[in-house]
């Protein structure tokens, strides 16, 4: 199952169609009146606006994909996605945590597709250059499983998806161009109101196995936000596991998942993980 997930989310992403285009235009017009019974009414309001600008942003855009020489569309597509950037960020609002900056860039959807099926939101550095920060909040995501619910119906609810592999492909929030590939999770505890979610993975348009995993993703939704954490880690070689690749990259994963706890290393990455989790907490004090 999570390998045809994987393959589904990558294959969407490396085959767009002038029809994907119409229909997702179409998807969207019904997902806003879904998503506008499900969230609040000041935060209604503004994402409300928010989407119906994107909408019409998008179909300017691509409209200018399909007049490559029309000069005023081009002009047209960049300012709106100027302005459309700029709202999106005042919608996610200023970002106070330790070690980042207090605002990044705005990212429609995946940065790597010209369909814009992912999810929204902005995308900070931290100071040292090592974590990557994306922001959203809780009602754009609700706006955008009224449209994508098939994709992750497997989790009767957002606190179930969020920091799941699933999540991550299928919103595109780590990468747009290639998949996935949980290894499995690192323990974290979270305050009270906090959901708190890590995983070790590796991206790959193909199996990463039998390689290690080189990155940490943790999620964290506290209060109207979602913060997507992103680093790289220094994960053992499990000789054990790597007979297992021969069958299916799956097992191999699954094993890992299951000898990593055992493994010298787990400690700090339960510390590492954990760090990040601590960021979100300490925000909620200020």
């Amino acid at each position: 199952m999570a390998e045809t997930i994987k393959r589904r989310s990558f294959n969407f992403l490396a085959n767009s169609t002038k029809f994907k285009m119409k229909s997702f235009l179409l998807k969207i017009s019904f997902g806003l009146a879904i998503a506008a019974l499900s969230i609040s009414a000041i935060a209604q309001t503004s994402t409300h606006e928010y989407l119906e600008l994107r909408e019409k942003t998008i179909n300017v855009m691509h409209a200018q994909y399909a007049d490559q020489e029309n000069a005023r569309l081009s002009l047209a597509a960049n300012r709106g996605l100027h302005n459309l950037q700029i709202s999106l960020q005042k919608l996610v609002g200023r970002v106070n945590i330790k070690g980042f900056p207090n605002s990044g860039k705005g990212v429609l959807g995946s940065r790597d597709d010209d369909q814009y099926e992912g999810l929204d939101g902005i995308v900070i550095t931290s100071f040292d250059g090592k974590t990557q920060l994306f922001v959203t909040t809780v009602p754009i995501m609700q706006a955008w499983l009224a449209v994508h619910k098939k994709d992750v119906s497997r989790y009767p609810d957002l606190a179930e998806l969020v920091g799941t592999e699933n999540f991550y492909n299928a919103t595109s929030t780590i990468s747009g161009n290639a998949a996935v590939y949980a290894y499995g999770e690192i323990p974290v505890t979270a305050n009270s109101g906090l959901i708190a979610r890590a995983i070790i993975f590796a991206l790959g348009q193909d199996d990463p196995a039998p390689k290690p995993p080189k990155n940490l993703a943790v999620s964290v939704m506290s209060g109207d936000r979602i913060y997507v954490f992103t680093e790289a880690i220094v994960a053992p070689d499990i000789p054990e596991c790597k007979s297992l690749s021969q069958q299916t990259s799956m097992s191999f994963e699954q094993c890992f998942a299951r000898k990593m706890s055992s493994q010298p290393e787990y400690s700090h990455l339960i510390g590492q993980a954990q760090t990040l989790v601590d960021h979100v907490s300490q925000s909620q004090q200020h």
